[in-house]
């Protein structure tokens, strides 16, 4: 992250941000890992069924 004080507007100096290039790069290499976990995680959970409570099952007939 690199900084400066922008002066130009009218008001107090305001301190503006910016990614560096090897910023952006760690950011976009982080964003690839999430998507990675994500896709792992929706094929894990698409055969997956909740178990179903069998107290409440069998208590609704009373």
């Amino acid at each position: 992250v690199s900084s400066f004080w922008d002066t130009s507007e009218s008001g107090p100096a305001r301190r503006r941000y910016s990614l560096t290039g090897p910023g952006e790069l760690w950011l976009n290499g982080w964003l690839a890992t999430i998507e990675n976990y994500q896709a792992v995680l929706q094929n894990a959970m698409k055969g997956f069924t909740p178990p179903t409570n069998k107290k409440t099952t069998e208590n609704e007939g009373e």
